[in-house]
C-alpha cells in the first residue's frame, strides 16, 4: 500500500492511450525489468502471464463489440503503477483492469481476489468481477474465494473509471502452476474469460454495452424460461449475468447478494435445482432485492412471510439465505432431504422447512407452474417468475450512448 501511494506521485505527463476512445483498458501487470512473480519450478513468470491473459481477454471483448486497449502490449514496456491510470484517462475508457497473478512463500494458498481502490467508484465492479473469477475458476480447482479488499495503488486511484486490480490465481501453488503451464493454454483462457466476463457484466448493468451478450462465456442458451420449466434441470445463466442485472436494478445488500448469489450458484447444482430459477424467484419476491424483507432481513423468497401482519425472520448472511431457499425450494421439488444429500446441514437454516414437510409440500412443485398456489396465492407467480428470469438472463440488447 506505501508503494502505491508513493508511485501515485510520479509525473503524470507524457503518456498516450494506444487506442483512443477505447472502451475498456487492460493493465497487463509487471513488464519491462519488472517480472513480477516468478515460479522458477514451472518456469512461470509473471509479466508474460499476465500479458497473456491480457491479450486472450481483449480478443473476447473485441469480439463482443468493445475497442480495447492494453497499456502495455510487449514484454519490454514497463511502467509505474500511476501512469496506467493515467492511459485509462487518456483513453477515456468506462472500465479499467489491472491483470495479476498472486503469490506466497508458501505453496498452499490459492484463492481469487479483486482489489479497489476508492470505494464509491468502484466497489460495485469489484463485486462483479469477483463474482465472475469465482464462478469461471473455482469448479474442479477448489480455488479460495477471498473476496474483496481496498489497495491504495496509484492505478486505481488516478483512474477516473471503475477501476479494479484482479489476482486470479496464485502463481506459487504448485497444482495452479502446472495448470499455467499447460501447453493448450486452457487456464489461461479461462482466467481471461472470467477478467472479460466481469467487464462485460458491469457494463452491461450500466447500459454501456454496444451489442446483446454472447452465451460464449456461459450465458443463456436455448429458450427462454417459462412457467412449464423443471425446477430440477441443468444449471442456466451465470452468477455474472445475476449480479449485473442485481446492479442494474439498484439492489440493496450488494455486499450480502453477491454472497448470495454466489452460494446459489454453487449449491443449487448439487441439489439438481437450476440456479437460474432460485435467483428469478428471489429476485421477484424482493423486488429486485430492494424491499425490507431482503434489506433488513436477508429474507430471499419470502421464506415464513405467511401473512402481512407477519414478521420475517432473519438470516445472518447471503450465502445462509441462499442455502436456506434452496432446502425449502429443495424439499418442494424432490422431497424431504435425505441425511446424506449435500443439503442436510442446510435443513435448520429454514424456518419452515418442518411446516411444509408435514403439510404434504414434499415433492409437490416438479415444474415452475407448481408454486402457484403452494409456494404463494398468486395465479401468475410461475408466470412472473419465468417474466424476471427473462429479464435477468435473456439477450436482450442494450445499446451503449453515444461518445463525445
Amino acid at each position: 500500500m506505501v508503494l502505491g501511494g508513493l508511485v501515485s506521485l510520479l509525473p503524470k505527463s507524457g503518456l498516450q492511450c494506444p487506442l483512443p476512445r477505447a472502451w475498456v483498458v487492460l493493465d497487463p501487470g509487471h513488464g519491462g525489468e519488472d517480472p513480477g512473480a516468478i515460479n522458477e519450478a514451472a518456469g512461470l513468470v509473471e509479466r508474460d502471464l499476465t500479458l497473456d491473459i491480457a491479450r486472450r481477454a481483449a480478443t473476447m471483448l473485441e469480439d463482443d463489440g468493445y475497442a480495447v486497449a492494453l497499456t502495455r502490449n510487449d514484454n519490454a514496456t514497463g511502467y509505474a503503477n500511476t501512469p496506467r491510470g493515467v492511459i485509462a484517462n487518456d483513453c477515456g475508457a468506462f472500465a479499467y483492469v489491472s491483470i495479476h497473478l498472486n503469490s506466497f512463500g508458501e505453496p498452499d494458498p490459492n484463492y481469487a481476489l479483486t482489489l479497489w481502490g476508492v470505494e464509491a467508484k468502484d466497489a460495485a465492479f469489484a463485486a462483479a468481477m469477483q463474482a465472475a473469477l469465482v464462478s469461471h475458476l473455482r469448479p474442479g480447482t477448489g480455488l479460495g474465494d477471498s473476496g474483496l479488499d481496498q489497495l491504495e495503488n496509484g492505478g486505481l486511484l488516478t483512474a477516473r473509471m471503475p477501476a479494479v486490480m484482479v489476482e486470479p490465481v496464485f502463481l506459487s501453488n504448485p497444482d495452479e502452476a502446472a495448470r499455467l503451464a499447460d501447453p493448450s493454454g486452457a487456464r489461461r483462457q479461462a482466467i481471461a474469460a472470467a477478467v472479460a466476463d466481469g467487464v462485460d457484466v458491469w457494463l452491461r448493468s450500466r447500459h454501456l454495452a454496444p451489442i446483446a451478450p454472447s452465451d460464449r462465456r456461459g450465458g443463456w442458451r436455448g429458450p427462454a424460461m417459462r412457467p412449464e420449466d423443471p425446477l430440477l434441470a441443468p444449471a442456466r445463466g451465470s452468477a455474472p449475468q445475476a449480479l449485473g442485472a442485481a446492479l442494474a436494478a439498484g439492489a440493496g445488500r450488494m455486499d450480502e447478494l453477491w454472497a448470495y448469489v454466489d452460494e446459489v450458484y454453487r449449491l443449487a447444482p448439487l441439489a439438481g435445482l437450476d440456479p437460474a430459477v432460485v435467483v428469478a424467484q428471489s429476485a421477484l419476491e424482493t423486488g429486485w432485492w430492494q424491499s425490507p424483507a431482503w434489506v433488513e432481513h436477508l429474507n430471499p423468497a419470502g421464506i415464513d412471510i405467511t401473512g402481512a401482519d407477519v414478521d420475517s425472520p432473519t438470516w445472518a448472511s447471503g450465502t445462509d439465505a441462499a442455502r436456506a431457499q434452496i432446502v425449502h425450494l429443495a424439499l418442494y421439488a424432490s422431497g424431504p432431504i435425505p441425511l446424506d444429500h449435500p443439503l442436510a446441514p442446510y435443513v435448520t437454516l429454514d424456518p419452515r422447512y418442518d411446516a411444509a414437510r408435514d403439510a404434504g409440500r414434499g415433492g409437490s412443485a416438479r415444474h415452475i407452474a407448481d408454486l402457484a398456489g403452494s409456494w404463494a396465492t398468486d395465479p401468475q407467480y410461475a408466470s412472473s417468475i419465468a417474466r424476471v428470469g427473462n429479464v435477468i438472463f435473456g439477450p436482450q440488447p442494450l445499446l451503449a450512448p453515444e461518445r463525445s
